[in-house]
């Protein structure tokens, strides 16, 4: 093998190997972090369940009683334009009797998606300019929505903190027993369980596990537990 072309290999197997190995040989410097009820807003509340802190939002009292689950990576703030609508009973749907939609100018059905909606001016609003709002929703309902551990400004314990894989706290199974002791904390009887992305297959967990706590589940873009032949990958990855 010529000189210069064995040179070259060895050049780019050291560069590889640099950027393989570099970043596990590059000292993490100690991260500058802050208490998360400094982050916290007004309406931020918590509560520890199961010896880890809990950070919920909670508005309005009364039944039926909504609790709303995030998905993955989501935290309570996917739901700050929720929670007040369902609380206060005054959810933006649209009535879909009040509602004409003005094909005359469309040449065909073809168009009909790009037509303009129309909207009477004695809808509930006020407003032609605004969706008729209709009271979906009872007015008294309770509205909890709450960050799972290791998201938003709940807690984020480490592997340091529990002695088995039967006590760690981001196992499925533990977190329905969070989600229970949060339910028996707070006083919270045959809830809603509103959940999004992965937080389904949470939802849909505890629904089987503890029926009697629930009086209805609702899924919204769900996205249901990894398969056991896919678990493995999964974990890897």
């Amino acid at each position: 093998m010529p000189v210069r072309l064995l040179t070259t290999l060895i050049f780019f197997g050291v560069v590889l190997l640099l950027l393989l190995v570099g970043p596990f040989l590059t000292p993490i410097p100690e991260l500058d972090t802050v208490p998360a009820s400094t982050l916290a807003g007004e309406q931020s509340q918590f509560v520890e369940v199961d010896g880890y802190r809990i950070h919920y939002v909670q508005r309005g009292q009364g039944t039926p009683s909504y609790v709303l689950m995030h998905g993955f990576v989501g935290n309570t703030f996917a739901w700050r334009h929720v929670t007040d609508a369902l609380a206060s009973g005054r959810a933006a749907l649209a009535a879909p009797d009040d509602i004409a939609v003005n094909t005359s100018n469309t040449p065909d059905a073809a168009d009909a998606s790009n037509a303009v909606t129309e909207l009477p001016t004695g809808s509930a609003t006020g407003s032609a300019t605004e969706p008729p709002i209709v009271s979906a929703i009872d007015a008294s309902a309770t509205v909890l929505a709450y960050d799972r551990l290791g998201f938003g400004l709940s807690g984020r314990p480490t592997r340091d903190t529990w002695n088995s894989q039967a006590n760690n706290p981001y196992a499925f199974i533990q977190q329905q027993q969070h989600l229970l002791e949060l339910l028996d904390t707070l006083a919270l009887e045959d809830v809603i369980l509103v959940a999004h992305d992965t937080g389904a297959a949470l939802a849909l967990a505890f629904a089987q596990n503890y029926p009697e706590r629930l009086d209805g589940v609702v899924l919204v873009a769900p996205v249901p537990e990894v398969t056991s032949n896919l678990r493995g990958i999964w974990r890897l990855l």
